[in-house]
């Protein structure tokens, strides 16, 4: 049996403690456009359980006018609201992850 979560695991900002908290952890994440990839890298992540709730006015992603097709967009700011859910649950101080110093 192989540890989906190995490598996340590995960084010192997550670790085994930060994956068990994220195993425990909940969400709920607003329907609409980046829901579908929200929810996708979440459950990657290994977060114990996403609940979708309302849709809400979609939030503008400030690097949108990097992507030219709207799926990309869409996926992009998925990850990106993905990514700072986690920040919040784990309690990390965002931008401080070194991914060079962890690996």
């Amino acid at each position: 049996m192989t540890d989906l979560h190995i490598r996340q695991k590995k960084l010192r900002e997550i670790g085994d403690q930060g994956q068990l908290i994220l195993g425990s952890a909940s969400a709920t994440i607003p329907a609409g456009f980046t829901a579908e990839p929200t929810q996708e890298y979440l459950h990657r992540s290994g977060l114990g359980s996403v609940t979708l709730g309302k849709e809400t006015d979609p939030r503008e992603f400030a690097h949108a006018s990097y992507f030219q097709f709207e799926v990309c967009r869409d996926y992009a700011a998925g990850a990106w609201f993905a990514t700072q859910l986690i920040v919040e649950i784990l309690g990390l101080k965002s931008g401080s992850c070194n991914a060079k110093e962890s690996l």
